[in-house]
């Protein structure tokens, strides 16, 4: 419980108020970003994992990146997908919300490059999340390629 003057109790009246400013900040940019993109360029937001809280009971030392902090990490975060014109109110949705289950941060790259009509990795983790894609997108056929290692010291691949 969260007492009158104490640390807990500062820190949840010190989130009551800064996360619906947050909020309100983040709607501002997204509806700025949106109002300036193509009607049809696909916004996606999204947060990496975050971190377990201080009272989670994970025994590791979070200061250790190098070691066994990872166990601090949270698996999960979250992810928004919409297409500009739909969040800037000059399109009507194409598609009602869709339910898009569990995505992890590694699901990310996979959606990506699928959405830009490029293959995906073989070898890459994550899969792609078709609920989040635009209709033109969720209708293409996943395409999942090997790509071969490039030699030590040898220079990117220039296309």
């Amino acid at each position: 419980m969260h007492g009158e003057g104490s640390y807990d109790g500062f820190v949840a009246e010190f989130y009551d108020q800064v996360t619906p400013y947050a909020a309100r900040q983040d709607l501002a940019f997204f509806s700025r970003l949106a109002a300036a993109a193509p009607k049809q360029a696909w916004i996606v937001i999204c947060s990496d994992h975050g971190f377990e809280s201080a009272n989670a009971g994970v025994a590791e030392d979070p200061a250790d990146l190098a070691g066994p902090a990872a166990a601090w990490h949270r698996p999960y975060g979250m992810v928004a997908a919409i297409e500009a014109g739909v969040l800037a109110g000059t399109e009507p949705p194409a598609t009602s919300p869709r339910e898009v289950g569990t995505v992890i941060p590694l699901d990310i790259a996979p959606t990506l490059l699928h959405a830009a009509g490029l293959p995906v990795g073989a070898s890459m983790p994550g899969r792609v999340i078709v609920a989040l894609l635009p209709d033109e997108a969720a209708s293409r056929l996943v395409v999942r390629v090997q790509i071969p290692d490039r030699p030590a010291g040898s220079a990117p691949i220039r296309g």
